[in-house]
């Protein structure tokens, strides 16, 4: 019996893995705008790939080429390829200098009021995964807390489904939500009553390569396959039709979608 509790528990201590701890890179610095009064739009992420956080406290490992030092700027990452396709922009992705993209992306957010954050502050991956799955997380941004301070607010951009249980998470406890529903038409469209401002809740699909490996299972993708020539641009449509009242209200030019 004692051998049998001894095995059990060195099998236990093997399935314990400790890894270092990351800060987030951005969240917090002066020049990001998420505290903002002007900002009506908010994308909120997870957390960074293992390459731009230092873990540990040991210095961050220079980024690879291609790679853009801000947030969702790895190279595999469609994020800002996805904006800059919707709103009609030329944001310089594929420039060398990788400052020139970020400049324009950040005078853009600027201009129309539309801030940035990741709920994520501290964290460990299990090993070199950038995928939210890998993630254990130690401390997080109290977005839900602070959209009260924001009541001009509308809505929320969430980039996977795992930021937005996070970010409802924290609203239930703070500052408490009166009522949820889910959009009869979109179920990634959620519509949120607090005590003093209404707003909406959109998930995007991720931005990642990883989202194709399901995308596929998608309910409306599997309702009218033959729709799109290609998941690349189901995905590119949805984040249309997530971003219409960003197009809309803040006056931007709706370009005619190209599937070509």
């Amino acid at each position: 019996m004692e051998n049998s509790m001894k095995q059990q528990h060195e099998t236990e201590d093997r399935n314990i893995l400790i890894f270092p701890v990351g800060k987030h890179p951005y969240n917090g610095l002066h020049d990001e705008t998420l505290l903002s009064d002007t900002i009506r739009w908010l994308i909120v992420g997870s957390f960074p790939p293992p390459r731009y956080v230092s873990f540990g406290g040991q210095l961050r490992q220079r980024l690879p080429e291609g790679d853009m030092d801000y947030y969702y700027g790895s190279r595999n990452n469609a994020f800002w390829s996805l904006l800059q396709e919707v709103f009609g922009q030329n944001w310089s992705l594929d420039a060398a200098d990788k400052e020139i993209p970020k400049h324009l992306i950040k005078s853009w957010l600027r201009k129309h009021n539309v801030g940035v954050v990741d709920i994520i502050q501290t964290a460990a991956r299990r090993g070199n995964s950038a995928s939210d799955s890998s993630l254990q997380v130690f401390s997080t941004v109290p977005v839900g807390g602070i959209l009260p301070l924001m009541p001009q607010i509308e809505r929320v951009f969430c980039t996977s489904f795992y930021v937005k249980d996070l970010l409802i998470k924290q609203m239930r406890v703070d500052p408490g939500i009166h009522a949820l529903a889910v959009d009869p038409e979109d179920r990634r469209l959620l519509h949120v009553e607090l005590e003093d401002m209404k707003l909406d809740i959109y998930t995007l699909i991720s931005p990642s390569p990883q989202a194709f490996k399901s995308l596929a299972r998608d309910p409306l993708y599997r309702a009218n396959p033959g729709a799109w020539p290609s998941l690349a641009a189901f995905r590119l449509e949805q984040y249309r039709r997530a971003l219409l009242p960003v197009l809309e209200k803040e006056g931007l030019k709706k370009p005619e979608p190209d599937f070509t």
